[in-house]
């Protein structure tokens, strides 16, 4: 997927940033349910609006982003 035109070190840059951010948010959830089984996850308030927050610039940049194929 790009995100962007990628001929640039800054599109790279935000590209990379990107893919981490959105790793990052699925470990932190996964994790804690995966390796530490828990029927209740405790979470602030404010920490949950901040993950959809990131969740929500995830998807957002995901629906302007274009399909590639990988090269022979």
């Amino acid at each position: 997927m790009a995100l962007n035109r990628y001929d640039t070190p800054s599109l790279q840059n935000e590209q990379k940033g990107i893919a981490h951010l959105a790793r990052g948010l699925v470990h932190a959830f996964r994790n804690v349910t995966a390796h530490v089984p828990q029927v209740v996850w405790h979470i602030s308030e404010e920490d949950a609006l901040d993950m959809m927050s990131v969740a929500s610039l995830i998807l957002r940049r995901l629906d302007g982003a274009t399909v590639t194929s990988k090269s022979p």
